[in-house]
């Protein structure tokens, strides 16, 4: 294990582990076996329902408020900021604190924001800079929640069940990708958006009540030496020391920032494109999920799978290619099933990107490291400005058409000139 600096409190928990053997369909749900990772399973489950729900009631409202794909593009954009620029910070905080007060605090905070947000909405006080300001906090918070939430979930699931938890996990948000966005698109006409947002509320309260289950003991609380400044220098000399983890981070920057905007985008197509409206944009939604939902599925089952390289690249060359086709397509039922196509093949992508990347990192640096994706994750909402610009310009297809061309093209280049990405178990 390579030296960084960092010591660990004898009082950390090791991870549950299954001595007996466990086959057919069962082993795809092996993690949920664990106690506290099903508490973390649940309160993942009910942030995310809140989160999608929020994406769908933000961005109708917005389109309505504006019409502007640009103004989609902001609002996306303002909550990108600080994803992207903290995020490194988040990384810091999540390997010096417990992981499990981490996810409260910042659930809590979102859920603030969120009846605030409900509120101005009710009150018909609401304005365009309100939504600005409400991205800008979530965006805070993620920055510290998403590192604390991918570094626990190894010390949770323990090493041997690392690709199924991380692929149940995806199931789980894809599975409220589909189940949420249709239900929240029909309840914006029936019941309203400030109501839809006060569900948002009731979301991340479930959440925060789900991780205070898990005993705090299990959160490990690492002793790092230094001030936080030499301990983030720390994490970054780490991922330029390893052969792997760079490439991974390289691709995961160009999948989001080109070939992700199609879902910042999505209202304009559900509008302009599909003639659709809001309860259209919601099955939209729902088609990527069940497709991603299907992908989870699927990794989860594959157990101890060692072609993990092959099986990422292969995954993030479809997802271009389908985004490409769906970008064409002009109508909405083959556009549902290629969306569905296209969050199959994505979530491969993230499940198998994920799972390599925290095998091939030391626990002691993993919040750090973990907020290094998050910060190319981040390259999505900041994408979302100039591609919204762009899709004025020249059309939402035409813009998404040439973001998943440069996915494709960057996929089929790695495998050639990066062989040793194919390879990587």
């Amino acid at each position: 294990m390579e030296h960084t600096g960092v010591t660990t409190t004898e009082t950390v928990v090791k991870p549950l582990e299954h001595e007996v053997e466990i086959t057919g369909w069962r082993r795809t749900f092996i993690s949920l076996a664990i106690r506290d990772y099903r508490w973390y399973f649940i309160g993942m489950l009910a942030s995310t329902a809140g989160m999608q729900i929020q994406i769908v009631a933000r961005g109708w409202l917005v389109w309505e408020m504006t019409g502007s794909a640009a103004a989609l593009g902001i609002i996306t954009f303002a909550s990108g900021v600080p994803m992207t620029f903290l995020s490194l910070v988040g990384g810091v905080v999540a390997d010096r604190v417990q992981k499990r007060n981490l996810l409260m605090a910042a659930d809590g905070f979102v859920g603030l924001v969120s009846l605030i947000t409900a509120l101005l909405i009710a009150f018909d006080l609401i304005e365009l800079w309100h939504l600005i300001a409400a991205a800008v906090s979530t965006g805070i918070a993620f920055a510290f929640k998403m590192p604390g939430r991918q570094a626990f979930l190894p010390e949770l699931a323990g090493e041997k069940h690392l690709m199924n938890a991380v692929a149940l996990n995806s199931a789980g948000m894809n599975f409220t990708r589909i189940a949420v966005p249709g239900i929240a698109g029909v309840l914006i006409g029936v019941i309203g958006v400030a109501n839809t947002y006060f569900l948002i509320v009731v979301g991340y309260v479930l959440a925060v009540s789900a991780v205070l289950m898990i005993p705090a003991s299990r959160s490990a609380i690492p002793k790092l030496k230094g001030r936080a400044f030499s301990q983030f220098a720390e994490g970054i000399r780490y991922i330029k020391r390893s052969e792997v983890i760079p490439i991974l981070l390289g691709f995961e920057i160009i999948v989001v920032f080109f070939a992700m905007q199609y879902q910042t985008l999505m209202p304009v197509f559900a509008d302009k494109v599909l003639g659709v409206g809001a309860s259209g944009m919601g099955f939209m939604y729902s088609a990527v999920g069940i497709g991603g939902l299907i992908g989870s599925l699927f990794v989860a089952s594959l157990g101890d799978f060692r072609r993990r390289g092959l099986l990422l690249v292969g995954a993030a060359a479809s997802c271009g290619a389908l985004l490409i086709l769906y970008s064409a397509a002009g109508i909405f039922y083959p556009a549902l099933v290629l969306l569905a196509l296209v969050g199959l093949a994505n979530m491969i992508y993230n499940a198998t990107n994920n799972t390599v990347l925290m095998s091939n990192t030391n626990q002691e640096v993993r919040g750090r490291v973990m907020s290094v994706y998050l910060m190319g994750f981040g390259l999505q909402p900041l994408g979302a400005l100039p591609m919204g610009a762009v899709a004025d310009a020249i059309g939402a297809p035409l813009t998404v058409g040439i973001g998943s061309g440069v996915l494709l093209l960057f996929s089929l280049g790695m495998a050639v000139v990066k062989p040793k990405l194919r390879r990587l178990e």
